[in-house]
């Protein structure tokens, strides 16, 4: 409209000016069109906008002029400080109780935490800036955010905090905790007075690894790495004060994780001097038994063989050959008996007996003491590796020492024979084979109910082991005990 007016002017020779300013119009009109733009778009829609904004802030909002004068502040900010309609245009000083606390000493950002209890107890943050418009100070905005649930959460933790620490000291054992680089974070009292360091140390740097003697040093390092990886450790060392004297321990850790992090490890560590003192006491007991019960050993095998000489003279004084061979099966039997206390004095094992060498040993001596008539008989002893307590072996030795010494008097009228004898273990009992190729039993002898000496001892060991004894014939005899260990 107004480059037409300006043209229709000039043209009508109306115009006060020497030239067209029909392109002046055309400018004019552009500044006229770009000004209202930006006043509709600053000052008709941004102000409210912006007031909108400010009204919607959760957190308290204030604004202060240079003299720090109230200029503005929203709805939050009204609630938290308690301000008014009248508020606006009073200095801060006036209105707000806290100013003191929170009144800026330069024009910096600050930040304070307080407490209000005007209206309840609540705790607030608050941030200050400077503003400033042309490098020129225009005054201060102050934004105040309600941090109580923050601040009752921390007070519970710290609660929390007090109340295991206070739970810790009463423990008699170190309870300790650790950052990601095993640095001692947490000691309890305990901790202080068992490894002699204070909490200053702790303040100072004190990494776990220092209360290991150096030598296990490496091994810790690796099980620090184990539990830092998500394990639980339980582990011996020899622990170190800090005055380098030395004590045995045992640390059981755990990792700290938290949002899936590992962020250290805690632990308790348990002073085991009291029980290494014991545990030496009862090896040292232990050591003085074992020499009692090998000096008992040889002595009852001594007195065995006083005992077999005996019969063994006795029988070669007598002139009754029916008493001297009474003599010799009993000096059998003697020896037989003494040989297992000799076992037992010359081995390591007091309370366990090997019986492969044993039963090898025996069979070797019983036809050695009847080399008169057993020259020409062999033996065949097949053992698996097996080992019975003494309570088991006396009565079984005493057992294939009858059977073994039954077959070389009886079984082998022409002085020519096998003699085999086998023990194994089929999972739940002892199976003893002893048996002989030679003439075997006659028809007429039941050998549970015979009157033979021999036969009666066979049967009464039997029951003594609490086994089942069962006899074969099939051309050859077959005595087969079926047994377990006695207790």
């Amino acid at each position: 409209m107004i480059p037409l007016l300006s043209n229709s002017i000039y043209a009508g020779g109306l115009s006060p000016f020497f030239f067209d300013p029909t392109p002046l119009a055309f400018t004019l009109s552009g500044v006229l069109v770009l000004w209202s733009i930006f006043g509709y778009k600053l000052l008709d829609v941004m102000p409210p906008a912006y007031k909108r904004l400010f009204d919607s802030m959760k957190n308290g909002v204030m604004v202060l002029d240079p003299l720090e004068r109230i200029m503005d502040y929203n709805p939050a900010a009204e609630e938290l400080l308690g301000l008014n309609n009248t508020s606006i245009g009073k200095n801060a000083n006036q209105e707000l109780k806290m100013w003191s606390d929170i009144s800026p000493m330069v024009k910096t950002d600050g930040k304070k935490e307080l407490k209000l209890v005007h209206s309840g107890t609540k705790w607030i943050e608050v941030q200050f800036t400077p503003i400033y418009q042309r490098r020129l100070f225009s005054g201060w905005i102050y934004v105040f955010e309600d941090i109580s649930d923050r601040k009752n959460a921390d007070e519970l933790i710290i609660k929390s905090e007090k109340k295991y620490r206070e739970l810790a000291d009463l423990l008699p054992q170190t309870v300790f905790e650790t950052d990601v680089n095993a640095d001692l974070t947490f000691m309890n009292i305990y901790a202080f007075e068992m490894f002699g360091y204070s909490q200053e140390d702790i303040e100072n740097g004190l990494n776990i690894l220092e209360l290991i003697v150096e030598e296990e040093r490496s091994l810790s390092r690796d099980k620090i790495k184990d539990v830092l990886s998500g394990q639980v450790s339980g582990d011996e060392y020899t622990a170190q004060r800090s005055d380098k004297s030395r004590f045995p321990i045992i640390l059981y850790s755990n990792p700290i994780i938290q949002n899936k992090i590992h962020e250290g490890f805690r632990g308790i560590i348990i002073d085991i001097s009291d029980l290494k003192n014991a545990e030496d006491r009862i090896v040292a007991s232990l050591k003085e038994k074992e020499v009692l019960i090998q000096e008992i050993n040889h002595r009852v095998k001594n007195n065995m063989q006083i005992i077999s000489s005996l019969l063994s003279l006795q029988a070669n004084h007598t002139s009754s050959d029916e008493a001297a061979e009474i003599l010799k099966e009993s000096r059998g039997r003697v020896k037989s008996m003494a040989m297992i206390h000799e076992k037992l004095y010359h081995n390591s094992n007091l309370s366990q007996l090997n019986m492969a060498e044993y039963l090898n040993n025996l069979v070797r001596d019983i036809l050695r003491s009847y080399s008169s008539v057993s020259s020409r008989v062999t033996s065949n002893v097949d053992v698996e590796d097996i080992y019975l307590n003494i309570n088991t072996a006396i009565p079984m030795g005493l057992m294939v020492n009858e059977l073994v010494s039954n077959s070389i008097k009886h079984a082998f009228p022409e002085g020519e024979g096998n003699i085999n004898i086998k023990l194994e273990y089929d999972g739940e009992k002892y199976i003893l084979t002893v048996s002989d190729n030679g003439i075997g039993l006659p028809e007429d002898v039941d050998p549970f109910e015979s009157s033979s000496l021999r036969l009666k001892l066979v049967n009464s060991l039997s029951i003594q082991l609490e086994g089942d004894l069962s006899v074969i014939r099939d051309g050859e005899t077959t005595f087969v005990l079926k047994f377990k260990e006695l207790d």
